[in-house]
């Protein structure tokens, strides 16, 4: 027995006030129960992506609603029965779980489903009973491939008779990639269901009102009827309620009381819209985004005192009372079919669904696989008859498919789908075409019987009988002197692959040339009615290839000067053969096969004229044989050979070669005359007086100079080159000259060499200081290292590598020498001291390597450094300029000081801009000797707020010594911009009975100035202010009504909004903003007067118009 429950005891959302008809309150009462039923309807419902890859135990989703105590389970009712073999509900948690992991083979379960959980719990302040359901789409990487979309929804229609098939399946192809699936899901309509009791008083005898205060608490919606999961992972926007004596406290959804209000209706209902955004990688949410919600409250009387119910008898009622089932179809799948070519519009056939709450409904029907398909039927909204649009083609589309949809009246309306099958059916308007309108094939003439010749194709773009295609040959014509009966059984068709083959031994002598006609005829009944065309096909016979080609003699010889000029190619020889065939068969081609792996000769195909193609050379071949050879064009061809001889007859035509082109060789400046240097040596490919070599040297040298004029001579007989002078290196090191070498042959043939000789160097020279005096000055600041002076001497010897020592002058060791590239670098050894040494004077010597040597003077003057750099004072600077400051205003200056005297103390300013500039020069000077910056042009504020510039101050020391500072400079704001309003006109519309204070639309201006200056305030223009039908936000730009519309009084308003600045003085601009009022059925008919006074003659007939 349930335990009684004490109003005292419980928590109320709100406290109740029961009043009786003469507003006095009842002494005496009985409590009752307000049931406050919740019907939460998601547009996508809750919607969880499961990767197969996840393990039994695993957690999906959390569907608790609240901490208090409740109990869950799995709703078999309305789950697929293979859903609690794959998932568990914990009953006190409400965590749902995997018993098993989750495949998406579609074998037992399809891979997309929906899992209902239901909720009871017998405590004030909770639904008594709460329904949810959670769409799961399994997806993973054996999840993405293609299926056969027909037997799938077949499938899924057989498991699901008595379920909408809108939640089955409310798109096309459930089997496309997961990313598409998961995208079509959230499409998916359902709804949850939930009661909710509140307790309330009663007479019996009197019917009660619920009355409300103003911004009186109804129920939480967040903390009773969200699941943890979105509590956890998402946001939740309040954003609609239907009806206007209640609102939602957006911050924490609470629905509260518009105003003071009393209820007396048995069962009154309320629509919320929420909006649910989540991450898209949370753990059990994936890719929630933007989805929408509704939420249908309804209140009904219950007697608190009365016995309570159990949680599946208020389930059933629940359902049975306020769920608003969708229409469905009398079939889950119609075909139907249609003949093409017809004049539309022809009725294809008509659907039916039924409402259950017998309501009417709304046919409409949508493509699926080809989108053309939309525009080629209609469906009648009222009757569901399909018909057609246009004249359909079978051969552009042949079956149509379509989701069929009817919608109820109910809101929100709920709706049912089917799928159609439109097939086109075929009619006879197409005749069968050829591939080609004439074929042309060859056959040789021979050939046995059967020999396939040629394959003809023809195509119907109709189907069935009406497509299929017979062959036949109507007529056969020879070319040549064969009769009309051996022309018509030279060829046979197959009726039905069009194959032509022969039926006779073909003779080419006989018939060259048959000209076939082919018949191609489909076969639809009658046969009157079947449609043909016809091709031609000219079939060539081919001669046969049985003679050789013979040429006119048996062999050939010719004789030919090796010096034979073969710069135009000369024909040398001609041969000749002929062919008896005909044709291809007689055209004789030649070529050489043989003797020519040189190719000496080339011969002409077509001609048989052979022609010489590279010199000739009798030291390298004195005769040559070649085969030449005749073939035909048949096939196979035939061939035939002959020989031609050609003997080379000798000329003196090689001339003297050296062994080498350069001859070099080395020899010391001090050899005797007479010496023999280097032997040059040439050799002849002829023979006798054309090989006898005699040597000469060249007239000129190579640098232009007479050979006689040099030590050197050659003998004419040996080639040996040896001294006729003494030589000297220093005059002249080497010499280069070519020698010559003739040949004793008629006209003589000579060649040329080149010789080089190199004379040897002696060490018979000293070393020579060129200056002999070296002048150089340092400072004493300058370090150890420092280069003074660089000595130079030369020696004209080879070997004229010097080391260069300093030997005096060198007081303490305060410089050194290094020896380099054959320079003496001086270079300071020690720190100078200006006060103790101001002067140096110091010895080089340079040294060879034989040890002979020069000497030479280097002074060196020692001057006073530059020790102090600049320093800048109050460093580093800052000033503020304004933006309409005059070209030459003095900003700021800079000051810097130098310990140093003279020109080392006097120091000039100059300005760099900032690291932050980029290469555009700074608006701004500096007085190179007062460091006064001021302005080189006029600034703008909104182009650079600020410039940082870099001072530098430098000294007039050798070298400078210098410091530089960083000067900031701020730019000043003047109200010199005008407030721009981001679009240049505005427009929008409101319904006429739209609530005073209802948003319009928002105007935006910004203001490129800054502070007072670039913020925007808005109004509307006086006159607009005075017709007080609109008001604007000053600070957010919001235009709202201020008073009740009437379209029928102002269609559209036209106002004037003006962005003002807060500068002084201030600036401002303005835009047009157009309203349009929308009409609401608020006016009924009236007639023009109460009273209508009609006048009609007495003798009128029946039927006048009065």
């Amino acid at each position: 027995m349930k335990k009684e429950k004490k109003p005292g005891n419980m928590r109320l959302p709100f406290k109740p006030m029961i009043i009786d008809r003469g507003e006095k309150y009842l002494l005496g009462f009985f409590l009752t129960w307000w049931t406050l039923i919740y019907i939460f309807g998601p547009c996508n419902g809750y919607l969880v992506a499961v990767d197969t890859s996840r393990q039994p135990g695993e957690l999906i989703f959390e569907a608790a609603v609240a901490e208090d105590v409740r109990y869950y389970r799995l709703d078999e009712r309305r789950s697929p029965l293979y859903v609690k073999s794959l998932m568990h509900v914990h009953p006190k948690a409400g965590s749902l779980t995997l018993l098993e992991g989750l495949h998406c083979d579609n074998l037992y379960y399809p891979d997309t489903f929906t899992v209902y959980i239901e909720s009871t719990s017998d405590r004030l302040g909770q639904p008594e009973y709460y329904s949810m359901p959670i769409k799961v789409v399994v997806f993973g990487k054996d999840c993405d491939r293609e299926q056969n979309n027909q037997l799938w929804m077949q499938q899924l229609q057989t498991e699901h008779m008595e379920d909408n098939f809108n939640d089955l399946n409310p798109f096309g192809s459930p089997h496309g990639s997961s990313k598409v699936r998961l995208m079509e899901a959230r499409r998916w309509i359902s709804e949850s269901y939930a009661s909710f009791a509140v307790p309330t008083a009663s007479d019996l005898d009197i019917t009660p009102r619920l009355c409300l205060r103003r911004s009186q608490l109804v129920g939480s919606l967040a903390d009773v009827f969200l699941p943890f999961s979105i509590k956890r992972n998402c946001t939740v926007e309040y954003r609609h309620v239907s009806d206007q004596r209640f609102r939602i406290e957006k911050r924490n959804g609470d629905l509260v009381a518009a105003d003071d209000v009393c209820i007396t209706e048995p069962i009154w209902k309320v629509s919320v819209l929420l909006s649910i955004s989540c991450p898209v990688d949370t753990t059990s949410l994936t890719g929630l985004q933007d989805t929408e919600h509704r939420l249908k409250i309804a209140y009904r009387r219950q007697r608190l005192d009365a016995d309570g119910a159990d949680a599946d008898e208020i389930a059933r009622r629940v359902r049975r009372e306020l769920r608003n089932r969708s229409p469905f179809f009398e079939q889950h799948l119609y075909v139907a079919g249609v003949l093409e070519e017809c004049s539309p519009p022809v009725a294809v056939t008509t659907v039916k669904a039924r409402d259950p709450e017998n309501g009417p409904v709304t046919y409409s029907m949508t493509s699926l696989l080809d989108s053309r398909t939309q525009a080629m039927f209609d469906i009648d909204s009222r009757t569901g008859l399909v018909s057609t649009r246009v004249q359909l083609d079978r051969e552009l589309v042949d079956v149509h498919y379509f989701r069929v949809t009817a919608t109820d009246d109910s809101f929100p309306p709920r709706s049912g789908t089917t799928m159609l099958q439109i097939n086109v059916l075929d009619a006879n308007d197409h005749a069968p075409v050829f591939e080609m309108a004439e074929y042309e094939a060859s056959i040789r003439e021979g050939v046995g019987i059967g020999t396939a010749v040629v394959t003809v194709k023809a195509t119907d773009q109709d189907s069935g009988k009406n497509a299929e295609v017979e062959y036949s040959l109507a007529s056969v014509v020879g070319g040549g002197t064969s009769t009309a009966i051996e022309d018509e059984r030279a060829f046979k068709i197959d009726p039905k692959t069009g194959a032509i083959t022969t039926r006779t031994a073909l003779d080419r002598e006989t018939a060259g040339v048959y000209t076939l006609i082919v018949r191609a005829a489909d076969q639809a009944s009658p046969q009157s009615a079947r449609k043909t065309a016809t091709a031609t096909v000219v079939v060539n016979v081919i001669d046969d290839n049985d003679n050789y080609p013979q040429f006119l003699e048996r062999a050939y010889a010719i004789t030919l000067n090796e010096d034979t000029d073969v710069s135009d190619t000369p024909t040398v020889a001609q041969v000749t053969a002929t062919d008896a065939d005909e044709g291809t068969n007689a055209a004789v081609r030649y070529a050489i096969i043989g003797g020519n792996s040189q190719a000496q000769f080339a011969i002409d195909s077509a001609t048989g004229a052979i022609s010489l193609q590279k010199p000739l050379d009798y030291e390298t071949a004195r005769s040559y044989r070649l085969v030449i050879r005749a073939q035909d064009g048949g096939q196979p061809p035939r061939s035939n050979t002959t020989q031609l001889l050609v003997n080379v007859k000798d000329c003196n035509d090689n001339a003297p070669r050296f062994y080498a082109s350069l001859f070099q060789e080395s020899v010391l400046e001090n050899v005797p005359v007479g010496y023999s240097v280097v032997k040059v040596q040439a050799y002849d490919a002829d023979e006798g007086a054309n090989a006898d070599i005699m040597y000469s040297l060249a007239q000129r040298d190579s640098q232009g100079g007479s050979t006689q004029d040099m030590p050197l001579a050659v003998d004419q007989h040996s080639g040996w080159i040896y001294t006729i002078k003494e030589l000297d290196r220093e005059k002249q090191t080497k010499y280069v000259f070519k020698v010559i070498a003739a040949d004793q042959g008629k006209p003589p043939q000579t060649a040329e060499a080149s010789v080089a000789i190199t004379v040897q160097d002696v060490n018979d020279n000293d070393p020579v200081f060129s200056p002999k005096m070296y002048e150089s000055a340092v400072s004493e600041a300058d370090a150890p290292g420092t280069p003074v002076a660089t000595v130079s001497a030369s020696d004209p010897d080879e070997d004229g590598r010097l080391h260069y020592e300093i030997t005096a002058g060198n007081q303490r060791g305060r410089f050194a020498i290094t020896s380099q590239g054959g320079r003496g670098l001086v270079t300071i050894a020690q720190p100078l001291d200006y006060k103790q040494e101001r002067r140096f004077v110091l010895t080089v010597q340079a040294t060879d390597s034989g040890g002979r040597s020069d000497t030479a003077s280097v002074f060196v003057n020692v001057t006073d450094a530059n020790n102090y750099a600049p320093a800048f004072e109050n460093a580093p600077y800052t000033a503020t300029v304004f933006e309409d400051a005059v070209v030459g205003t003095t900003v700021l200056v800079v000051s810097a000081t130098d310990n140093d005297v003279g020109a080392n103390a006097q120091i000039t300013y100059s300005l760099d801009a900032g690291p932050d500039d980029g290469n555009a020069p700074p608006p701004f000077s500096i007085n190179a000797q007062t460091g006064a910056v001021v302005t080189l042009k006029q600034l703008d504020r909104e182009t650079a707020a600020g410039y940082l510039l870099t001072v530098t101050a430098k000294d007039g020391g050798q070298p400078p010594l210098s410091d530089t500072t960083d000067v900031e400079i701020s730019v000043a704001d003047i109200n010199d911009n005008y407030p721009i309003f981001s679009q240049p006109a505005y427009s929008a519309s409101i319904a006429e009975d739209a609530l005073v204070g209802t948003a319009v639309v928002q105007v935006s201006a910004t203001d490129a100035d800054a502070g007072l200056n670039g913020r925007v305030r808005y109004q509307l223009s006086e006159k607009d202010q005075q017709d007080g039908s609109f008001v604007i936000d000053p600070t957010s730009g919001v235009i709202r009504t201020n008073k009740g519309l009437d379209r029928e009084s102002t269609a559209s308003y036209e106002l004037e909004a003006y962005a003002i600045d807060r500068g002084s003085p201030t600036l401002s601009s303005s835009v047009p903003v157009v309203i349009r009022v929308e009409d609401v059925n608020d006016s009924p008919p009236a007639f023009d007067s109460d009273k209508i006074v009609l006048y009609i003659a007495e003798n009128s007939p029946i039927g006048s118009t009065v």
